[in-house]
């Protein structure tokens, strides 16, 4: 079986053609452009789709990842960072491409991929956070990956119960509207941009970021105790800027012993989408 993963995200759309294996063939990404609408955005995905379909014929499935709650069928019922909320984009693409769908939450992708191919295997519970635009989470438990409906969000559980206004859902003072992509001045990417540089300000957000974040983990860990608390997202790669922040408020409110590591798996959400039909 050739399958065809791939992960929508609020900044970019990846895609690749994966083995059995976890190993990818091909891939491209290209920029979601969530701000130009609807219409782009599904031009986009629609886009990567075929680029890959003209290297690769043998494809027989597409798994996809969609960062928001989303039905089987390809139903996108709310996703906070992509004007596609209420929309069915199953409809859209089985209408284009004629093959088999399956459709999944990116969080839950990731941590599919993390607990077939990566640092979750054998593991019996994990918590995985796609760290980026939003706060993706997935969760292990048991060996398996649960997922009920659209749940687990953890990045829009509450972390202060007194705010009054929020940029990101229902739910003001939830982590995303704190360390989400409507928290940092010009986005999160360029704040990453603007640290690896020097400059203090943008330093300073990230320590602010670590401290919130920590906060949530911190949380995660009181109710599951998990094993492993793996970070994934393109803010990822900001871990050195945030890290030792993080880590204080997690040794300060947590209860439990837990490892958190940076997720080292490449096109992850990717991987994950593929793995639906696995």
């Amino acid at each position: 079986m050739t399958v065809l993963g791939v992960d929508i995200g609020g900044h970019t759309i990846k895609a690749g053609i994966v083995t059995k294996t976890g190993k990818i063939k091909e891939k491209v990404v290209l920029l979601t452009e969530a701000d130009m609408g609807s219409a782009a955005v599904v031009n986009n995905i629609l886009l990567a789709i075929n680029q890959l379909l003209e290297k690769e014929r043998s494809v027989t499935a597409i798994g996809v990842g969609v960062p928001g709650i989303v039905d089987e069928e390809g139903y996108i019922i709310y996703t906070p960072n992509i004007p596609l909320s209420d929309y069915n984009l199953g409809k859209e693409l089985k209408e284009e491409f004629g093959l088999p769908l399956k459709f999944g939450n990116d969080a839950d992708n990731f941590a599919l991929a993390k607990l077939k191919f990566g640092a979750a295997k054998g593991k019996k519970t994990v918590v995985t956070l796609t760290l980026g635009t939003g706060v993706g989470s997935g969760l292990i438990l048991n060996g398996e990956v649960f997922s009920n409906k659209g749940a687990p969000e953890l990045g829009h559980t509450t972390i202060n119960y007194k705010a009054t206004e929020s940029d990101c859902c229902k739910n003001d003072g939830c982590i995303e509207s704190f360390i989400g992509r409507k928290s940092f001045p010009g986005g999160p990417l360029e704040a990453y941009k603007r640290a690896l540089q020097g400059n203090k300000a943008a330093i300073k957000r990230f320590e602010e970021y670590g401290k919130m974040l920590g906060i949530a983990i911190a949380n995660f860990c009181n109710i599951f105790n998990p094993e492993l608390v793996i970070l994934g997202g393109e803010l990822r790669n900001a871990h050195e800027f945030f890290k030792d922040a993080m880590e204080k408020e997690v040794e300060k409110r947590s209860l439990f012993k837990t490892k958190i590591i940076k997720n080292k798996m490449k096109q992850a959400g990717v991987v994950g989408a593929a793995a639906l039909w696995f």
